[in-house]
Order: C-alpha cells, then structure tokens, then sequence
C-alpha cells in the first residue's frame, strides 16, 4: 500500500489519470494486477510520532552512492478542525541523530541559515503537509533518530526510532 510510503506526491486533475511519484530515489517490491501497479513492501524504514491529533512520519532514504541522505517527512492532521502550523523561519522540520552511546551524532539544522520569513500553514482535517530534508551524510546502523515539525503545533508528534542501515 503506497499510502505507507513518506513523501509522495499525487496529482489526479481530469483529464489526466490518477499518478503519484516521490522526488527522492524511492525502492519498493511491487507487482502489476490487472494492468495496475501494487506496492507490495517498502524498502524503507518508517518512523511515527503522535501528539495532539497529529501522526509524524519520517522516512530516512540512504543514498550510499553519493554519500547523502533524504529525509521524507509528513504530518497527518488526524483531528476534526483545520490545524494553523506557524513557522517562525524558513526551517520546516529538525533530525537529530544520536549514536549508540545516546551523544547527538548529527542536527540537521547545524551549520545551516534559514530566513525570517514567517509562514503560515494550513492543514485541513484528514490532510497532509510534507517536506524533504537532504544532505551529505553517511549515517551509521544502530543511531537513534528523532524527527519533527518545528511548528508549535506540530512540534511535540516526534518521530523516533532505532536506524538499521542495510551494508
């Protein structure tokens, strides 16, 4: 079921068929049933959080080839009310990484400047709103991840979980 998948984007405007697509290298076992595709298992490891109505999800996408990383992440408004998510910059989600020992290996936001703009968003009863995190990183099996939305409403659904990085 593709609806496991972090970070897909569908379109499905008439005329045009119903399609979705992810913007980072994505692999899944699938197979073709009646002239369709079917997701059968994600290749990717998935990690959840949930607080106040809203269920965070990342989905770290190691990229060994070029040494980098994606993190796809997405917040589902589980409520019945719209959710106003203000961001106070032009930084939409934090990663912290922490080795074995528990020291904070890497911060995604380390090193990085982001502008003052304030943004405002909207996240409608049932709806989604997502972001790619990329970077030059070579992260290791057995780190810790915790993964949110900078948001003050978004922010206390942390993802977290144990990375098991395959090679």
């Amino acid at each position: 079921d593709a609806s496991g998948v972090v970070g897909l984007s569908p379109t499905s405007d008439p005329p045009f068929a119903a399609v979705t697509w992810a913007d980072y290298p994505l692999t899944v076992l699938s197979v073709v049933e009646d002239g369709a595709l079917e997701v059968t298992t994600i290749a990717h490891q998935v990690f959840r959080g949930e607080a106040d109505g809203i269920v965070s999800r990342v989905m770290p996408v190691v990229m060994p080839e070029v040494e980098g990383v994606v993190f796809a992440m997405d917040a589902t408004n589980t409520t019945e009310d719209t959710i106003v998510a203000i961001f106070t910059n032009g930084q939409s989600a934090e990663v912290i990484l922490s080795d074995e020992s528990g020291a904070e290996a890497y911060r995604w936001s380390d090193g990085k400047v982001f502008d003052q703009a304030i943004r405002t968003v909207e996240i409608s009863a049932g709806g989604t709103f997502g972001t790619l995190l990329h970077d030059a990183l070579v992260i290791e099996d057995g780190w810790a991840i915790e993964a949110f939305f900078v948001a003050d409403t978004l922010r206390d659904a942390v993802a977290t979980g144990t990375l098991e990085i395959d090679g």
